[in-house]
Order: C-alpha cells, then sequence, then structure tokens
C-alpha cells in the first residue's frame, strides 16, 4: 500500500505586541491510495485525503494559568468506486491550561476544554427501495457539545518560541437531540503545534 503523510506546523500572526498573549497552531495533511495488487474488491478500496488545520490564541494570566480558545477544522475524502465519501467538521473550543510543573525547558500541562462541533457526512449507499436499487450518496449532520481534558508537553525552543505536544485526551460528549458518551482516547503517535508568545 502506497501511503504519503505530510504535516507541518504553522505560526499564526497577531497584531498584539503583550507579553501576555500567545499564538499557536497546527497544519495536517496525508493521502493513501491503495496498491491494487493488495486492495480490496473496488466496491471497497478507496483513496483517502484528510486535511486538518486548528489555530489558537491564549492570554497567560500568571506563571501556571493560560485561557484561550481553539478553531479545529478537518476535512477527509475517501473515494469509493468513483463515488465520494465525504467528511468535514468544525470546532470551537475555549481553553483552560494549566502547568503542573516544570524540569529545564519541559513544561507539563494539563488542559481542560468545553466545545461545540458542527459535522457533516456524505457516504454512498444502496436505496433497495426501488427497483432495481439505486446508488445514491446520504447525508447526515450532526452537533455536539461536550468537555475534553487532555496532557500535554511544551517545549521552550527560545524564551518566545515553543514546541507543544499531545498523546491523547479524555472527553464527555453528547450528540443534541440525540445519545451522550464519555470516551478515552488514546493516539499511537504524538500531535505536534508550534506556539510563539509576544
Amino acid at each position: 500500500m502506497k501511503k504519503v503523510i505530510f504535516s507541518l506546523v504553522a505560526v499564526l500572526t497577531s497584531v498584539s505586541m503583550s507579553a501576555q498573549w500567545a499564538v499557536s497552531g497546527s497544519l495536517g495533511f496525508s493521502t493513501e491510495d491503495p496498491d491494487p495488487a493488495y486492495a480490496a474488491p473496488e466496491e471497497y478500496s478507496a483513496k483517502s485525503t484528510s486535511l486538518f488545520f486548528s489555530p489558537s490564541v491564549g492570554y497567560q494570566l500568571n506563571d501556571k494559568l493560560m485561557v484561550g480558545a481553539s478553531l479545529n477544522f478537518y476535512l477527509e475524502r475517501n473515494l469509493y468506486n468513483d463515488k465520494d465519501h465525504n467528511s468535514t467538521s468544525f470546532e470551537i473550543a475555549p481553553f483552560v491550561r494549566y502547568s503542573l510543573c516544570q524540569i529545564g525547558k519541559i513544561k507539563f500541562l494539563l488542559e481542560g476544554a468545553p466545545f461545540y462541533s458542527h459535522a457533516k457526512d456524505e457516504s454512498p449507499f444502496w436505496d433497495y427501495s426501488q427497483e432495481p436499487p439505486v446508488r445514491t450518496i446520504q447525508t447526515i449532520k450532526r452537533d455536539e457539545i461536550g468537555v475534553s481534558v487532555a496532557p500535554c508537553i511544551e517545549f521552550e525552543v527560545t524564551e518566545h518560541l515553543s514546541l507543544l505536544s499531545g498523546f491523547g485526551y479524555l472527553e464527555y460528549s453528547k450528540t443534541i437531540d440525540s445519545s451522550s458518551s464519555l470516551d478515552l482516547y488514546l493516539s499511537s503517535g504524538l500531535s505536534f503545534g508550534l506556539q510563539y508568545k509576544f
């Protein structure tokens, strides 16, 4: 299976010159193209492309506490037998980030964030109410609210520039007009971002 993954981190700009403000962000892109020799039957094989963008801004209240907000955008496209399966989502999440301890240039942080997200999924499916069955696109929209708690690490590269890393989170979420759930997500890898303090 051929797989190409590319990710980068982007530092955003701010008009504020106060030493209390900080901006950060991450940007990720990945694409996956099944190898014909190992792909599943044509009906299920897919070419997948995803894009993630997450800018945030924070205000440092003191040496231990920062408050701020993040915007998260996610887009995924899967091509099934020349039919698209698309997923898009938008999330806004104000956050509180607390510094647990610092060892040298490394800070161990804990972040709590209530959030609201809106997502839309478009997927192909067979409509058996027609004869013969017809393959169409089904659209599902959902809105969620919830709160998440996540550990993260900050490495101070310079006085103003830091590298942020996260590795999973605990989340409670509720789909509006539907069910609620409590989930623990532990990612198989680390996520990275850059932070700049003015």
